[in-house]
């Protein structure tokens, strides 16, 4: 076999796969340091309910983490899911604040769960089932 033969060790499932995971990491873990601190300065008079929904929010965060992590269909479908739910629910008035949570928190979201989804199914249309859940979880690349 020549140096020239030799395939290179990444694939485009793979980088889809890498840049899915590096931004789920950025996101998730500015989400959960923002509860995290919040959870601190919360006043106990905020819905009697005090820092609890702050720390729910930082729990469900590396949740997220754990399931986009381990189980990338499932977990880009809850992502991207949770990401439309919550572009509905917030509305669709012209404020700052809707700006902000549309590009701080259900864009990237979305595009994240997209990216999780599309290299699950990518490694599995090049590799097959069975070698492709061997390969996510070692998560390394086809040579």
């Amino acid at each position: 076999m020549k140096a020239t033969d030799r395939k290179p060790p990444w694939d485009i499932w793979c980088i889809t796969r890498l840049f899915a995971r590096g931004l789920l990491l950025l996101w998730a873990l500015f989400w959960a340091l923002f509860s995290l601190g919040s959870m601190y300065t919360a006043s106990a008079s905020q819905l009697n309910f005090g820092p609890v929904h702050y720390g729910i929010l930082f729990l469900f965060s590396l949740g997220l983490i754990f399931l986009c992590w381990f189980f990338e269909l499932l977990g880009g479908a809850v992502l991207f899911a949770c990401a439309v739910w919550l572009f509905f629910t917030t509305g669709f008035d012209n404020t700052r604040e809707m700006w902000t949570m549309l590009v701080l928190l259900e864009i990237p979201a979305m595009i994240t769960g997209a990216l999780l989804v599309v290299s699950w199914w990518g490694t599995r249309m090049k590799h097959g089932e069975k070698e492709a859940q061997v390969r996510t979880a070692e998560g390394i690349a086809s040579p």
